[in-house]
């Protein structure tokens, strides 16, 4: 008896195969070890950037919660960083200088965030597309350009993260 396959479903070695034979143009396996440090950083920064995001999320609730009495999580959840930004501008924006200040950093970092998780190794498999991100993948210091970039990029979330941390703990002793 022989066993039955799904349809539009292969095996695991031809997709394999498949998946090596379509990514090659883009990031050929022999890659790996040297771009390793990039990609790694890369992921690292996401994970700050979305801790950043959960900071948000909640500096967000108590900031409504003194406000109003009232917070509405289910509003809040599903909001991307850019959005929640902006909603924490409205809500906190007394025009003061620092707080001017503090908006535009954050505006900024949620810039970088997008550039990042966005636009960073934008490319397609089959069509030259001028990104050079992912030419700097090809060499030693096109790498090390991009790991300085997701560092400071890092750094800037987690720093972010911090003050959205600081500003919980005062609006909820």
């Amino acid at each position: 008896m022989t066993e039955a396959k799904m349809p539009g479903f292969r095996d695991i070695d031809e997709a394999s195969e498949r998946i090596r034979a379509l990514t090659r143009p883009l990031v050929p396996f022999e890659w790996v070890q040297d771009r390793a440090e990039v990609f790694a950083r890369f992921g690292q920064a996401m994970a700050i950037a979305q801790i950043l995001e959960a900071e948000l999320r909640v500096t967000i609730s108590l900031v409504e919660d003194n406000a109003t009495g009232t917070s509405d999580d289910v509003r809040i959840k599903p909001r991307t960083l850019g959005t929640l930004a902006k909603m924490l501008r409205e809500l906190v924006d007394d025009g003061e200088k620092d707080t001017q200040y503090f908006h535009e950093e954050l505006a900024r970092i949620v810039g970088e965030r997008n550039a990042l998780a966005h636009d960073l190794f934008r490319t397609r498999l089959f069509t030259e597309t001028p990104n050079s991100n992912v030419d700097d993948l090809g060499d030693e210091k096109g790498r090390r350009r991009l790991i300085a970039r997701l560092g400071a990029a890092t750094g800037d979330f987690a720093y972010m993260a911090v003050l959205m941390s600081e500003l919980t703990d005062v609006l909820n002793p």
